[in-house]
């Protein structure tokens, strides 16, 4: 449901409306409604797993970087990760990388 108001939100911007005009997405009825949605459908139950070094290793053997699709989504992937990361936690040294994972 949010989902779908942010894109709501995002095309008002992009239509020009002004700051006043989006206020309404803040509006606590509005947040109530989302609230009551939620409870009602039991909120997102799907278990998210982090993705790990590994698991995005795994990952990219599957793409085909052939294609602009697959070079793409590589590059896509490979950013989104290191960009949620800290420095110590998306950089290895020589040998961790040649060793490569290790728990498959």
């Amino acid at each position: 449901m949010k989902a779908y108001l942010t894109g709501l939100r995002s095309y008002c911007v992009g239509m020009g409306m002004g700051r006043g005009d989006l206020e309404v997405f803040r509006h606590p009825r509005v947040q109530r409604v989302i609230r009551g949605i939620k409870i009602f459908h039991g909120g997102d139950l799907r278990e998210r797993l982090p993705i790990t070094r590994n698991l995005l290793l795994r990952i990219l053997t599957e793409l085909d970087t052939n294609t602009q699709e697959g070079a793409t989504y590589r590059t896509a992937f490979g950013t989104a990760f290191a960009g949620f990361l800290p420095v110590g936690e998306f950089t290895w040294s020589r040998m961790e990388w040649l060793l490569g994972p290790t728990d498959f």
